[in-house]
């Protein structure tokens, strides 16, 4: 990774742990979470209808060209999803993607987490504090469409809601309370 995308995750963290519901933003490197790419983890405080405390990870996608920078949100919404709930889950996500402007809640691959990713472009040749404004809007953005969406997800995870219910609950067609 360049000095200058680390500088930016440097300061990124920095501005993070000024914020008032997220705490614990560090870096860690490539080589000390064995992943393809530097990583800004940070605890998300009180973030949804269930008032969770989620993973944050902000990291610029390992590819070599180097006039656009993308940089990538994640937010565990649910680890740990029971296998029973995993297929439910993946269609209710896919329903709200439709919906969703940008970023997408997705499944790990067996099923068992589910994450809401967003990934921006920055042009490189930008100054550091345009580049910082840009990742914070970035990171403002995917925190803003979890506290929103995460408790009609757990609505269908938990068995109380079908992705079609759920969605009408989205769209303001029912009210979660209906049976």
């Amino acid at each position: 990774m360049s000095d200058k995308k680390m500088n930016l995750l440097e300061a990124l963290a920095k501005e993070l742990n000024e914020a008032e519901d997220i705490e614990q933003a560090s870096v860690f490197t490539k080589e000390e979470l064995n992943a393809p790419a530097d990583v800004v983890r940070c605890q998300l405080n009180e973030m949804g209808a269930d008032m969770l405390y989620l993973l944050g990870e902000f990291y610029f996608l390992p590819f070599e060209e180097e006039e656009v920078y993308y940089f990538s949100t994640a937010i565990t919404v649910y680890d740990e999803l029971p296998e029973e709930a995993a297929i439910l889950m993946g269609v209710a996500a896919s329903k709200l993607d439709y919906l969703l402007p940008c970023g997408a809640f997705t499944l790990s691959g067996d099923g068992s987490t589910l994450v809401y990713r967003y990934t921006a472009q920055l042009m490189a040749d930008e100054s550091e504090d345009k580049l910082i404004q840009k990742m914070l809007t970035a990171v403002d953005a995917a925190i803003l469409t979890v506290d929103k969406f995460e408790g009609f997800l757990m609505l269908v995870a938990e068995g109380e809601l079908t992705p079609e219910e759920m969605m009408d609950v989205v769209m303001g067609k029912r009210d979660s309370s209906e049976d």
